[in-house]
């Protein structure tokens, strides 16, 4: 449908009479919130036809506020589905390219962390973001098992740092684990889905050296567990281990005798603790 020109708009809108804004929208070619909108600003300088060049800068300032509330109260994935789905919403002006110069400088109140996965100089990296902050908080190289890069990023995270209240993934854990939820959801941490919006903090970030800012999250307690990797092995003797080329000694009162199968429980630090029995036992490790 052909849109009406703006002084038979803003006549219609001054002269709606018992018509409807969904019907005026039928009428005039817009969209029912944009006249809405519209009405109200024209109401408040009593119907004055404004003239196209001072009224532009006034009215843009109007759509920027309205295109960032709408997006930021919004759940689009990016700019484009906002565009998409709002292009009929504001003005005939309103554009792809005025949306992004409008939302590329917007920051959100958001309290999160960043997971990202980032490739510089062909090598992987996995890092930690502060989203308010815009830093670098740590950052390792990246496995090609994204749950085992996550772990060791996030006990990193949580022994420095504490627990965030909000966390989102960038480039990584697309498909969140079984294993990631748990831990999220046994450390209270909520997650939330990458915006475009984020964008350009994200960027800013990258741009810096890795931080020693501290950023101070919710101190919580660690259960070690949650972070380890853990393997079958057989006692080499009688409450004796062995893990990669180091020996262990199981601190036991009873006898775990040779050849007993055990779970061994250990992170990027070495061996940990071992479990028989479904009973948890420190290890000591040997000197040679």
């Amino acid at each position: 449908m052909k849109k009406v020109t703006k002084d038979e708009l803003i006549n219609l809108l001054k002269n709606k009479n018992n018509h409807t804004f969904k019907e005026l929208a039928e009428i005039s070619g817009y969209h029912q919130k944009y006249l809405i909108r519209l009405n109200k600003e024209l109401k408040r300088d009593n119907y004055k036809y404004v003239k196209k060049k001072k009224g532009k800068k006034a009215y843009s300032n109007e759509i920027k506020y309205n295109i960032i509330n709408d997006y930021l109260t919004g759940s689009y994935k990016s700019y484009k589905d906002f565009y998409n789905e709002n292009k009929n919403l504001y003005d005939e002006n309103f554009s792809y390219s005025l949306l992004c110069k409008i939302l590329s400088n917007v920051k959100t109140k958001d309290d999160v962390l960043f997971i990202m996965k980032y490739k510089k100089n062909s090598v992987n990296y996995l890092l930690a973001i502060d989203y308010q902050n815009e830093v670098i908080l740590y950052s390792i190289e990246s496995e090609n098992n994204d749950l085992k890069s996550f772990k060791r990023l996030f006990h990193h995270i949580l022994l420095h740092h504490g627990t965030p209240k909000n966390i989102c993934f960038v480039e990584c854990c697309k498909k969140l684990d079984k294993d990631i939820i748990d831990i999220l959801e046994k450390y209270n941490v909520h997650y939330i889905p990458y915006k475009n919006i984020y964008r350009h903090i994200l960027n800013t970030a990258l741009s810096k050296k890795e931080s020693h800012f501290k950023v101070q999250y919710q101190i919580t307690d660690i259960d070690e567990e949650d972070f380890c990797e853990f393997i079958i092995r057989k006692t080499i003797g009688d409450n004796l281990i062995q893990f990669k080329s180091d020996k262990y000694m199981i601190k036991s009162f009873a006898i775990i005798k040779k050849n007993k199968p055990v779970i061994l429980y250990y992170n990027s630090n070495g061996c940990l603790y071992i479990k028989y029995r479904n009973i948890r036992y420190e290890v000591i490790k040997l000197q040679v």
